[in-house]
């Protein structure tokens, strides 16, 4: 059975200043996948792309980010992610 992609079906949530997210995002759409299966190829094959530089430079950017918890003590720092 073949899925088909219906148009309010393509959100891919990349809140905040998620490079990898809205690049993968991006990638996954161009070729207009219309199935499901097309869509999680496209995605698999993305995801293998992204260089080791940049999966390193991703997270130790979340891990200053996740570091700002216990740093600031409490108060709100929202404004970071």
């Amino acid at each position: 059975m073949t899925t088909y992609l219906a148009s309010h079906e393509k959100h891919v949530d990349t809140r905040g200043d998620a490079p990898i997210g809205g690049a993968l995002k991006g990638k996954a759409y161009a070729n207009k996948p219309r199935t499901i299966q097309e869509l999680k190829n496209n995605i698999r094959r993305e995801i293998a792309a992204i260089s080791e530089d940049v999966l390193q430079a991703t997270f130790a950017n979340m891990k200053r980010r996740v570091q700002h918890c216990p740093d600031s003590g409490g108060e709100h720092f929202q404004h970071l992610f």
